[in-house]
């Protein structure tokens, strides 16, 4: 059981530029990409985490099979998840059509 605090629902609105990428070689499903943090808006009125990562790089998790679509420089809404008791990290996903 979880007894753990959740991360309050989040997402921001990232332009990154792809530094690099790799696969986890103990988990055959899972892929991890280095970003340099061009813009975090807001998205949707949720919270916005990456604000102050603006300028740096950050680490996050993707699927491998989702790997092939960061190149160059992406648009992706990258959200924070975990609890206080668990792993902590950033995902990323596809931008919707709006």
């Amino acid at each position: 059981m979880n007894s753990g605090v959740g991360v309050i629902p989040n997402a921001s609105d990232v332009i990154a530029v792809v530094k690099r990428k790799w696969e986890d070689s103990r988990q055959k499903n899972i892929g991890y990409v280095k970003l340099h943090v061009v813009s975090a808006n807001d998205y949707k009125g949720m919270p916005n985490f990456l604000k102050e990562e603006t300028g740096k790089e950050i680490d996050i998790t993707v699927s491998k099979e989702d790997l092939d679509f960061f190149k160059d420089t992406v648009n992706v809404l990258i959200s924070f998840i975990g609890d206080e008791k668990q792993q902590q990290f950033y995902t990323a996903r596809r931008k919707p059509e709006d």
